[in-house]
């Protein structure tokens, strides 16, 4: 009869179908079942890594052990935890499937106004609109015969100037391995 502390009166819970899927959804955050049930999913999660982690460990030390427990498994392996195990994730599985139900809606509704500004613009400002700037430029000059000599010039003169100091580091190491040897 009490759920998060909240009378569900005779005549049941007031609302539409939102209302209702949310509380019903909202259920397992309420801290007699998360406690627990987080736990349970902790455990499945460790197993299920520990599991595929290890298995392809070229180690003998960490293949599984006389009963298939993986190495550092959280619980033996054996039917019962098999067993357990299945059903959590079948529960997680049918709340995860009433919760989208539920929070669909409300994901399709709200996550373009989210990814718009923390995805999109952010995405439009650093990469596309100096992308378009540079071919603005581009098309401007070449509009208005504007040549770029000076640029082709100043990009030969820094490879010289680069392959020069390469050919000083490479002298200089050269020189000090036949001083050691």
């Amino acid at each position: 009869q009490y759920v998060f502390l909240i009378k569900n009166e005779e005549d049941g819970l007031q609302g539409d179908w939102m209302c209702f899927g949310i509380y019903y959804t909202s259920v397992v955050m309420y801290k007699a079942f998360a406690l627990n049930m987080f736990w349970l999913l902790t455990v499945v999660i460790m197993h299920s890594f520990t599991d595929n982690f290890y298995a392809i460990s070229p180690r003998e030390s960490h293949h599984r052990d006389a009963i298939g427990t993986p190495h550092m498994g959280p619980v033996p392996r054996n039917r019962f935890t098999m067993i357990m195990m299945a059903i959590v994730f079948l529960s997680y599985a049918a709340w995860l499937c009433m919760a989208m139900i539920v929070v669909g809606p409300i994901v399709a509704v709200f996550l373009p106004v989210l990814l718009l500004p923390a995805l999109v613009l952010p995405i439009i400002a650093t990469h596309y609109v100096p992308m378009m700037v540079a071919r603005v430029v581009e098309g401007l000059e070449y509009c208005l015969g504007i040549k770029r000599n000076d640029v082709t010039t100043t990009s030969v003169q820094l490879e010289e100037k680069e392959k020069q100091q390469l050919q000083e580091v490479t002298l200089v190491l050269k020189a000090s391995v036949t001083q050691v040897f």
